[in-house]
């Protein structure tokens, strides 16, 4: 109870939109297409929550805990009120999480409504529950959940599991365990092995500020047709214009990561702890003593994490492509229609 309850209190601090942010909102409206697919959303009931282990609790994604579809339908119509929304949906990615009850709760709920889209959701121990859920659901594609620390890919993604997804041809949405900029070779070893594997990088690989290694890994995988990037979580431009400019629009999915685009945060890089987030909130993760830093040493901003992230692909679009319907229709849409239907 006490998890939810906190999830609560978060998302009531993210439903209070301010005035910079209603601004901006119609900004990003105004430019957005009228249909979208959202790639990367997180719709899982309060039920489904269990303890977190004192690492995962310091982890910023243990912000939220939950959102179920009456959630999603009050942040449809903050974000985006007057388009056609449909959204890939999968659970939350904490490890002892009931996942079966979650998956279950995605196929009822896609069988009544079916703009949600259902991703079967796990960890690379769930092999069994996977086959059997596939025997009586009919889900879209696949969101597994690393485990920490994995530095191979070996652990979080075995190659059993990995095998069955290359045979069925359901897309993977692979959200890495460190940053693809690290990664790389593990990543481009997984697609080689795995030729029929059609595999969606999840938060455009988990970097959340633009280098030259990220840059190498792009144009490395973007010789690879079945790799795809999803946008959510990221408001560098200079990570969208790379990646526009190596796997091209054909491969880039619009995504948003509700409700975690309520988040009020800002990607950093600390001396020694590399690339982390600045907050203006007491969220529980939020170290005092490492926030002061970062409002003493850096320029911040503070609004949905969600809006910031539309804006940047925008300039990043329009400086790659210009204001260009096809493009932005391909992004938001076209490209995932594609993969799932």
């Amino acid at each position: 109870m006490y998890l939810k309850n906190r999830t609560d209190s978060y998302l009531q601090y993210g439903f209070k939109i301010n005035n910079e942010e209603i601004a901006l909102l119609q900004e990003v409206l105004d430019w957005i297409p009228s249909e979208i697919l959202d790639f990367h959303t997180h719709v899982m009931p309060a039920k489904c929550i269990r303890p977190l282990s004192e690492n995962w609790d310091r982890y910023m994604g243990s912000t939220f805990l939950y959102a179920d579809a009456e959630i999603h339908y009050r942040l449809r119509e903050m974000f985006f009120s007057d388009k056609v929304m449909r959204q890939v949906a999968f659970a939350f990615p904490f490890p002892g999480f009931d996942f079966a009850s979650a998956n279950n709760y995605l196929a009822e709920l896609s069988e009544h409504d079916q703009s949600f889209i259902p991703f079967w959701t796990g960890t690379a121990d769930d092999l069994k529950l996977y086959q059997k859920d596939m025997e009586h659901f009919h889900f879209h594609g696949v969101k597994l959940y690393p485990i920490p620390g994995d530095k191979t890919l070996g652990r979080s993604y075995p190659d059993l599991m990995l095998n069955e997804l290359n045979k069925s041809g359901l897309p993977l949405v692979m959200h890495l365990p460190s940053f693809l900029s690290s990664q790389i070779n593990d990543v481009e070893s997984v697609v080689q092995r795995f030729p029929q594997l059609c595999l969606i990088l999840a938060h455009m690989g988990t970097d959340r500020i633009y280098s030259d290694d990220l840059l190498a890994a792009y144009e490395t995988l973007s010789r690879y047709e079945n790799v795809y990037v999803d946008t959510s979580a990221v408001d560098d431009v200079k990570i969208f214009r790379a990646a526009l400019e190596t796997f091209g629009s054909e491969r880039m999915l619009f995504a948003t990561d509700q409700p975690f685009n309520l988040l009020r945060v800002q990607p950093v890089i600390h001396p020694v702890l590399g690339q982390r987030y600045a907050t203006d909130f007491n969220y529980h993760w939020a170290d005092p003593d490492e926030q002061l830093y970062y409002h003493i040493n850096h320029s911040l901003v503070f609004v949905y994490s969600g809006l910031k992230m539309v804006i940047a692909l925008r300039r990043a679009v329009e400086d790659v492509f210009g204001d260009s319907k096809e493009i932005k229709a391909r992004i938001f849409s076209k490209n995932a229609q594609k993969l799932l239907f």
